[in-house]
């Protein structure tokens, strides 16, 4: 594999969220073919959508407008790699880029790792907005854990819901971002930091919503909440309506600041920023806490969380429109 990252992360520039604009493909399985309209130019750099008709085997090809057989391809890192098995799943809406220098196509939205087949995603709309830096993009090195459905929502201006609809019994819903996941150097001694943009909304009967770090995600054992086991940096919206940060290091050992319940339904940029000292939560681009106290000394990842604790028919949500990791010198 050649590493190729500058060319690659200059390709992502050309991205565009107009999702709704696709084609559905044609062919077969690993050779598709599809017309788009108007007809792409061969020789550019195209950036257009499609609906896969059928699930990739494994590394595929696409002949767009008659042009002839091309590598559909992915990033992944530093490098561009063929397609793996699923990478394209069925009823999916991919954004693909005609990489004219490298004769191919590249499948931005494609590859998930960890990727639960008993989850319902349309995945393209994990890559809105795409960082320059295709590792830090929400749509690479993400799991999706759960048993109910992440669903695209009109009212969420390009966002979608994760959402838990609940009937007899409790449940809840994570995604996680674990590419750094317990990797030395630990987040708090590293300087990496976790953003995101969410809009916390009350559901029938409010729910758990938690979006930060932390070394667990599921929280329907009650770990992320106060006296759980978990550790980590994050905000924590109890059924109470408030917002709080939250500096836990584990079991009843934890710092919390309330930051009222003005956050609700609206959508703002959050952000977790752990140092060996101290951590610092930001709401647009605004410093709203600072602890010294109970900072983690585990790994942590990126989380964003919902949890229904009562057995009713109930949803709860919380809009996510991206979630970001940010490493020194590659920001």
């Amino acid at each position: 594999m050649m590493q190729e990252s500058r060319p690659a992360h200059s390709l992502l520039k050309k991205l565009f969220d107009n999702s709704a604009n696709f084609v559905t493909t044609g062919g077969s399985a690993n050779a598709y073919t599809a017309t788009f309209v108007p007809a792409h130019v061969l020789a550019s750099d195209f950036v257009g959508y499609l609906r896969i008709h059928a699930t990739n085997t494994g590394a595929s090809t696409l002949n767009a407008n008659g042009t002839g057989a091309k590598n559909l391809m992915k990033i992944q890192g530093a490098y561009i790699v063929a397609l793996a098995p699923r990478d394209l799943l069925v009823g999916g809406i991919y954004q693909v880029i005609r990489d004219q220098t490298g004769d191919r196509y590249l499948a931005i939205s494609a590859s998930f790792d960890g990727f639960s087949a008993d989850v319902t995603v349309m995945k393209n709309d994990f890559h809105h907005p795409v960082s320059l830096n295709s590792i830090d993009s929400f749509g690479y090195f993400c799991n999706v854990n759960g048993t109910l459905d992440l669903s695209r929502s009109a009212t969420a201006a390009g966002g979608i819901w994760i959402f838990q609809s609940v009937g007899s019994t409790s449940g809840s819903l994570w995604v996680t971002k674990s590419a750094f996941q317990n990797a030395a150097p630990y987040i708090p001694a590293s300087g990496r930091r976790m953003s995101c943009r969410v809009a916390p909304v009350t559901g029938a009967s409010g729910g758990n919503k938690y979006w930060g770090l932390s070394d667990t995600a599921d929280p329907a054992s009650g770990a992320l909440d106060s006296g759980g086991a978990a550790k980590g940096c994050f905000f924590r919206r109890a059924t109470t309506g408030n917002v709080f940060a939250v500096t836990k290091n584990g079991a009843a050992t934890e710092t919390t600041t309330d930051l009222g319940s003005a956050f609700e339904g609206e959508w703002d940029d959050y952000e977790v920023a752990p140092t060996p000292t101290e951590v610092n939560y930001y709401k647009g681009g605004v410093l709203v806490a600072t602890h010294t106290t109970n900072i983690p000394t585990v790994g942590l990842r990126s989380i964003v969380s919902v949890y229904q604790p009562d057995p009713i028919a109930v949803t709860v949500y919380l809009m996510l429109d991206r979630i970001k990791e940010r490493i020194p010198g590659r920001e």
